[in-house]
């Protein structure tokens, strides 16, 4: 994910391991993404992998969007495209 505006990237890895193999595929990550990660911050991008944080945000924004639909779920210019 990322902001432009805010020029910050977070990498996420959304694939869960077993709970016995954690540690190891964070190691795993952390030296997929290290190019990645590095690239970002000389081109002036803040980078990030803090999980706790990003998951209370994605979720913030979940529940607005899921909002903003339930407001238009009556809105004619949403019919069905099925015939």
């Amino acid at each position: 994910m990322w902001s432009t505006a805010a020029k910050k990237v977070l990498i996420i890895k959304l694939t869960i391991p077993w709970e016995e193999g954690m540690s190891a595929a964070y190691e795993h990550m952390q030296l997929k993404y290290s190019d990645l990660a590095a690239e970002c911050r000389e081109g002036g991008w803040m980078t990030g992998t803090s999980l706790k944080k990003s998951i209370k945000e994605l979720a913030e924004e979940e529940e607005k969007a899921s909002y903003w639909l339930w407001l238009r779920r009556g809105d004619r210019s949403w019919g069905s495209t099925l015939q």
